[in-house]
């Protein structure tokens, strides 16, 4: 989508940073198995900060429909929670890499019990 809204381009970090110059402040990008990415620019000129978040490897993919959905429902909680911002991405990307393992969109979101217990400890 990033891609899209920026007028092409096949590179996502290259389009948030398009998007940035468009008057975005920060561009947050879900980018499949390579994870999730935050894109900054500080100042005009200086180049971007790119904040990465890795997922967990999934041998099967069912159904990827929600998994956008459910790692921002996840980062929300974990920002709420207290999760630094590199912290909360890469749970939510865990997260939803564990979802597109299932078929449908919220039936397939986990429960909490499927999840390290380290993800509820700030």
């Amino acid at each position: 989508e990033a891609e899209s809204m920026a007028g092409g381009g096949s590179d996502p970090i290259d389009s948030a940073v398009r998007l940035i110059s468009m008057g975005a402040e920060k561009v947050l990008l879900t980018l499949g198995g390579s994870g999730s990415a935050l894109v900054s620019v500080p100042e005009e000129g200086k180049p971007p900060i790119v904040i990465r978040a890795p997922c967990m490897t999934v041998e099967k993919v069912v159904d990827t429909t929600g998994a956008g959905d459910c790692y921002l429902g996840s980062l929300a909680f974990f920002i709420a929670q207290g999760c630094e911002m590199q912290t909360a991405m890469t749970r939510a990307s865990h997260v939803a890499s564990v979802s597109v393992q299932a078929s449908g969109t919220q039936s397939s979101y986990p429960s909490r019990d499927a999840l390290p217990a380290e993800f509820f400890t700030s």
